[in-house]
């Protein structure tokens, strides 16, 4: 009997491809997987080649690093930190089992600047600190206000923690600008029946920058010996400003025939500078 062939919709150009593709399979998946392995190799040489050169690079880097670090060490050895000195202590009684006490700091550095902590004791005991800033050639009296001792007072005192900061070229030049308050029209005086004595001083800030707060250690000067100490501060202190300020002193003192006054302030902290409206009126 003869069979009946299944017709179909195929062209002869798709019975060819047809027929083209079966007889190649295997041919075709023997050159698929020719083809992954190489992109594998590919990859595998550009990843291998990829962390090489990253860890060259990185071993250069971390070289670089001991390198600088080494230079840094060096630099710091060659130019240690100085030392801050301290003066002769002056103990000035001011009452039963009280006194004050001055010692000048000094920082004889060319570009450093110095926030220390000085301390005072008396027969050995530890009295509440003073803190000071020293920018370079600076002389700065740490000063000890109601201080309390026996009557047989021992005063001595020491410098405590202190931070030491080397200033670039520019911190100097600006400082120079900064650095610019003075002292004038000194004035001291004792009521003749109340025994009350006003001492008065004019601070002038002639720096281009005007500042929040100034501090000022005031001592009281007989013959050039300290009689008397005390503490001031000035607020908004405006470049070209001047002001006047006047401090009573209730003790017994000699005649004083000068005063002694030193601003405290940190002229490189922008916290310090106060910004001031320009004159300068723009329509």
């Amino acid at each position: 009997m003869q069979q009946k062939l299944e017709t179909h919709d195929l062209t002869d150009q798709q019975l060819d491809e047809g027929y083209w593709l079966v007889t190649h399979w295997t041919k075709i998946q023997r050159e698929v997987t020719i083809a992954i392995g190489v992109l594998a190799a590919i990859f595998f040489i550009f990843t291998i080649t990829r962390v090489v050169f990253l860890y060259a690079l990185q071993a250069d880097s971390s070289e670089k690093f001991v390198n600088d670090l080494k230079i840094s060490l060096a630099a710091t050895q060659s130019f240690p930190q100085p030392e801050l000195g301290l003066g002769s202590v002056i103990a000035i009684p001011s009452g039963a089992s009280r006194f004050d006490a001055i010692v000048d700091a000094t920082n004889s550095s060319d570009d450093w600047r110095a926030s220390a902590q000085v301390i005072f004791t008396v027969n050995g005991v530890d009295q509440p600190t003073d803190e000071v800033l020293l920018f370079p050639g600076d002389t700065v009296p740490a000063v000890l206000v109601g201080g309390v001792g026996g009557t047989a007072q021992k005063v001595t005192a020491r410098v405590g923690d202190t931070d030491w900061r080397r200033l670039t070229a520019s911190e100097i030049a600006l400082l120079k600008e900064r650095k610019n308050i003075s002292i004038k029209d000194v004035s001291f005086s004792t009521h003749p029946e109340t025994g009350i004595s006003t001492s008065r001083f004019t601070v002038v800030n002639a720096s281009i920058t005007s500042l929040w707060e100034v501090g000022l250690r005031v001592i009281l000067l007989s013959a050039g010996r300290s009689v008397g100490v005390n503490r001031a501060t000035i607020e908004k202190l405006d470049t070209g400003q001047e002001r006047t300020v006047e401090i009573r002193w209730f003790a017994s003192l000699p005649p004083v025939d000068d005063i002694r006054v030193v601003p405290q302030v940190d002229f490189l902290d922008p916290r310090a500078v106060r910004e001031t409206p320009s004159p300068i009126q723009r329509l």
